[in-house]
């Protein structure tokens, strides 16, 4: 992605979403709780006043449930409906489903609800609209960018959903947050920045969920990110030929840990609130 440049299919959805805006009848906002600010602070502001927000915090499992609850109890006080989710569960599904036709008003009486989902690129849109649909109408993987046009999908005969390209905000805005977005799975990274990303998430951890550090022996008041990729390659057994510890393979190991929440539940608004 260049700097300062949206992907084309992303900046041509922002450029027509104010047609899709007339047509529906709520947008529901699909945020990652382990980051839903991004969401509802930035990407609601665009939608602005132009439709009802529903919130779907969704990846829970992941995320800090205090801050979960947190986020659940400011959005309220906004007046966004919101539920909480994650998108592999059948019985959350069904929850959302429900949730969104008790709070959708239609447009038109005899037809039916109209939804656009939005939300950041690897945010689960597409995995959702599948359980939704019981079937697989939208093109799914686990990275970002996978949906790259605007579809219809007829859920039932009361509910039909557009699916959209995950939606990025503009630059400069996006630089603040592109370690967390990485983090996410929201933007692709490559392999030279994968220790830049293990020094953010180390900061994270530091600041917030320090328990989640697993310290050994040789920890000390100036232990850092180097430090804790050493004693997890030890303690992974990740050594290379000549007896040095392979600390790249142990960055990848790390990030895919955050990704999959073997880590540990975190989420990135917690050290700012804490602080």
């Amino acid at each position: 992605m260049k700097m300062g440049v949206l992907p084309g299919h992303i900046a041509k959805f922002k450029r027509q979403s104010l047609e899709y805006f007339k047509i529906v009848d709520a947008v529901l906002v699909l945020a990652d709780a382990r980051f839903p600010m991004i969401s509802f602070d930035i990407l609601s502001k665009w939608i602005s006043n132009r439709k009802p927000i529903i919130g779907v915090m969704c990846k829970t499992d992941l995320a800090d449930p205090t801050m979960t609850a947190i986020w659940k109890h400011d959005l309220k006080s906004r007046s966004i409906p919101i539920v909480t989710c994650t998108i592999h569960n059948k019985k959350c599904v069904r929850k959302i489903v429900t949730f969104v036709k008790n709070n959708c008003h239609k447009k038109n009486p005899k037809g039916p609800i109209k939804i656009m989902i939005i939300g950041l690129p690897n945010a689960g849109k597409s995995t959702l609209i599948n359980h939704i649909n019981k079937r697989s109408v939208a093109k799914a993987e686990n990275r970002p960018g996978v949906t790259k046009s605007i579809q219809w999908i007829n859920v039932s005969h009361d509910l039909v959903v557009l699916d959209t390209p995950g939606v990025l905000m503009d630059r400069p805005l996006m630089d603040t947050y592109l370690n967390e977005l990485k983090l996410i799975g929201a933007i692709s990274y490559s392999q030279s920045e994968k220790m830049d990303l293990v020094d953010a998430l180390f900061k994270y951890i530091q600041a917030g969920y320090d328990q989640l550090l697993d310290k050994g022996d040789e920890y000390h008041e100036r232990y850092d990110s180097y430090d804790w990729l050493s004693d997890t390659a030890k303690k992974l057994n990740y050594v290379q030929q000549g007896g040095e510890l392979d600390v790249e393979r142990t960055a990848n190991t790390i990030l895919q840990k955050f990704l999959s929440g073997r880590l540990g539940r975190l989420s990135f608004d917690s050290a700012k609130i804490k602080s």
